[in-house]
């Protein structure tokens, strides 16, 4: 399968040797930003995706040097089931702890199937006879690639994820080795029901955290308008031509802000965010449209030249201050 993809990706156009990012992720790598908006299927995909041919025949060495230790013993069958559940484990591993990392490759499943050969190896459940030789490479290839997984632009996570999933796998091939298609029906029931879960939670968090951070730059959209929409209210009226300018201000810089501004948060309050800063949305919102009342009043006062409008425009004080206090109370709360 992985050779299979890799020729695919090549007679498509994808660099022998070093392929674009781009074409890794058009194919289906494991790119936390995607994967979270419901292009679930990367966590699978990324699997069989290889940064050029030496990533694929370096993983394919491992994947053929530890399947002709264990494919025996935990059967064709066995072995698949294995293999994808630590890959898919792997892959959550890589979403949860990485925001911009594009993950490809069978690195993490790989890693798995080593997890399982170092327990059933340890706790000799595999009736194959191993070499102190043969023992001492396993742990020393592990060790290895697990130092390697801490460089720069290297998915650890996954390496980490896909070994310590395949550690959990060979205990339970371990406890159960005498009952080994029950092991394997354990094995294949647990990640039918852990990873959806798994998926649904990791990838639930992290659609929270990326909509967080939605809200943080409308947060900052909303403080520039909302300084624009202040500016428009200090020209100073000195003759009927700066009359006249300011006027305009209110009306087509001030007012129209405040309503860019409740747009923005109409907008905010659809993201997926805790209830606290729902209502935080709803008090500026409130906010802004007290604020389009108050430079409609202060038109019609200015427009007119009336004191008719002092108390309306009090009252609207009021209420903003109010409400000023309850958002910087809602925040520090």
């Amino acid at each position: 399968m992985n050779f299979f993809i890799f020729l695919l990706m090549v007679f498509s156009g994808v660099n022998f040797f070093k392929p674009q990012i781009s074409d890794v992720i058009n194919w289906g790598a494991n790119y936390n930003l995607l994967t979270v908006e419901n292009q679930w299927w990367r966590l699978f995909t990324c699997l069989f995706i290889h940064y050029g041919i030496m990533h694929l025949l370096l993983n394919c060495i491992a994947l053929g040097y530890v399947g002709l230790l264990i494919e025996s013993y935990l059967t064709r069958i066995g072995f698949l089931v294995c293999y994808l559940s630590s890959g898919l484990l792997a892959s959550l591993s890589t979403i949860y702890w990485y925001d911009k990392i594009i993950s490809a490759g069978a690195s993490g499943a790989i890693f798995g199937m080593y997890g399982i050969l170092l327990i059933i190896t340890l706790t000799k459940a595999i009736n194959r006879k191993l070499t102190s030789k043969t023992v001492g490479f396993i742990i020393v290839f592990i060790l290895l690639n697990i130092m390697e997984s801490f460089k720069e632009g290297v998915d650890g996570a996954a390496h980490i994820g896909g070994l310590l999933s395949g550690i959990c796998l060979g205990i339970i091939l371990a406890i159960l080795n005498s009952k080994r298609n029950v092991a394997l029906i354990t094995i294949s029931g647990l990640s039918i029901l852990i990873i959806p879960l798994l998926s649904y939670n990791v990838i639930s968090q992290k659609i929270s955290v990326y909509q967080h951070f939605e809200f943080e730059e409308k947060m900052r959209e909303f403080i520039d308008m909302e300084k624009m929409a202040l500016e428009a209210y200090n020209v100073y009226v000195t003759d009927e031509e700066s009359k006249k300018e300011l006027l305009y201000m209110i009306e087509s810089r001030g007012i129209y802000y405040w309503e860019e501004n409740i747009k923005l948060m109409k907008k905010a309050d659809l993201l997926y965010l805790p209830q606290e800063t729902h209502q935080q949305i709803k008090l500026l919102i409130k906010y802004c449209q007290l604020r389009i009342k108050l430079y409609r009043t202060a038109y019609l006062k200015i427009k007119y030249n009336s004191n008719a409008y002092y108390e309306e425009l009090a009252n609207l004080n009021n209420q903003i201050i109010e409400i000023l206090n309850n958002i910087d109370k809602d925040k520090k709360e």
